[in-house]
């Protein structure tokens, strides 16, 4: 999986043929992304920072992640089942989700 503007290139077959999926608005494009060992959950913080989209069907369909409160997000990281994620932002501060990206609450280093 990897992001090139607002969409995201998936394979299946190990990298020998790819596809894309849009994940975002012609006017966002992407920064940070992460997905389940399987590829089934994908995550994507847009370019701006501030939003993380996921989806849990291989990016077919998109949804917005709730409390990231206007923090931006540099890195996502999730485990290999994809239902925890962690989103790196500023200042010592990272954001938790237990709920496959749907939500997140703030943490302190």
């Amino acid at each position: 999986v990897s992001t090139s503007g607002t969409v995201v290139h998936y394979s299946t077959d190990y990298g020998v043929t790819w596809g894309t999926r849009t994940a975002f608005d012609a006017s966002v494009g992407a920064r940070a992304i992460a997905t389940s060992s399987d590829g089934a959950k994908v995550y994507v913080g847009d370019a701006t920072g501030l939003v993380c989209r996921y989806s849990a069907d291989s990016g077919v369909s998109w949804a917005t992640s709730a409390g990231t409160g206007g923090r931006t997000i540099y890195q996502l990281r999730c485990d290999t089942t994809g239902a925890e994620v962690v989103a790196l932002t500023l200042y010592g501060t990272y954001l938790v989700s237990a709920d496959s990206g749907a939500t997140f609450t703030e943490r302190f280093m």
